[in-house]
């Protein structure tokens, strides 16, 4: 199989699924994504995140990483509110208050080169030996619920997959979802099955074979709408 990507991810085969075209502009011509508010507080609340369950400061983290973002996002003509510095310590604090645990941004490498042509990369929010369980944390504005945490693939799979073949477990795994408007937590535990796996993994696989053909057709409405 061509080796066209490095590694392949989470975020990579998400990309592909919802657009081939984009999947081509992102990783393989590398142009380069837009940076937004949402995008870089989400990487600060995170970075914050991780820093706290290795028992340093997450709040300073936090602080020094959002800062750091700002000049690009002004820079870039948007207006960054002040209180978002707010938003994301509650954040933080309501993260804290949950008492869980574990390793953060756990490194996953799987060799799939074989299979996919490229290995697995990815890197886990917070991966709990002592409970058995995957967390990601999401920040957002939109709606979330259990259905939507139940449709998701990716992460869950993946991840899931990841953690079977080091443990031979299955793991739970819990999407911690963080809205910055309303600051509500939210939680959804969810458990993938040795099936739905299979078939992530047959998906992945064809992933691999439509990159390898270099077919980056679409016809996402996006690009429907940019060509009318």
């Amino acid at each position: 199989m061509t080796y066209i990507v490095p590694h392949w991810s989470a975020s990579k085969f998400t990309c592909y699924d919802d657009c081939p075209a984009e999947f081509y502009q992102r990783y393989v011509l590398h142009e380069p994504m837009d940076i937004d508010p949402p995008m870089q507080f989400g990487t600060a609340v995170h970075k914050g995140l991780e820093v706290h369950f290795r028992g340093a400061d997450g709040d300073l983290a936090f602080r020094r990483t959002w800062r750091e973002s700002i000049p690009n996002l002004r820079a870039a003509g948007y207006v960054v509110p002040n209180s978002l510095v707010e938003v994301g310590l509650c954040m933080i604090e309501r993260v804290a208050a949950l008492g869980i645990s574990g390793e953060p941004e756990r490194k996953i490498w799987i060799r799939t080169d074989a299979y996919l042509g490229a290995p697995l990369l990815g890197y886990v929010d917070l991966w709990s030996a002592e409970t058995n369980t995957i967390y990601d944390f999401k920040t957002t504005l939109g709606a979330w619920g259990e259905a939507r945490a139940e449709r998701e693939v990716w992460q869950p799979c993946l991840y899931s997959y990841a953690y079977w073949i080091e443990t031979e477990i299955l793991p739970a795994f819990e999407y911690i979802v963080l809205n910055r408007s309303t600051g509500e937590l939210q939680r959804f535990r969810t458990q993938r099955t040795h099936e739905q796996i299979s078939d992530m993994l047959t998906r992945a696989r064809q992933i691999a074979v439509s990159v390898a053909a270099e077919d980056w057709t679409c016809t996402c409405k996006k690009h429907l709408e940019s060509a009318a």
